[in-house]
């Protein structure tokens, strides 16, 4: 895992995601079924602490967040690929799905 949204020590990341990034949030098991070419799984995890925003931007990377024997809590959204470049220009190649 290794592309995250910045938003600094800001709690509640998923909900700054909706908000100022026009994410969806969805539960999991509809997440991949309303993906499409224009928007990108993200999968905010709670790690106690912190919560990291970590974006599945391709199918490893999301089963990579989705494994079985990781039970921390976490949000999953939606967001338009075109607002994670806007927001971080260096994340524009990386998306393979």
């Amino acid at each position: 895992m290794g592309y995250y949204i910045e938003t600094g020590e800001l709690k509640l990341k998923y909900l700054w995601i909706e908000q100022y990034m026009k994410g969806k949030i969805l539960p999991k098991d509809q997440i991949l079924t309303n993906k499409s070419n224009d928007n990108v799984p993200v999968v905010v995890v709670s790690n106690g602490p912190f919560e990291a925003a970590g974006i599945a931007y391709s199918e490893r990377e999301w089963e990579a967040f989705n494994l079985p024997d990781d039970f921390r809590p976490k949000k999953y959204l939606l967001v338009p690929k075109e607002e994670i470049v806007k927001q971080n220009p260096k994340h524009e190649g990386i998306f393979e799905w």
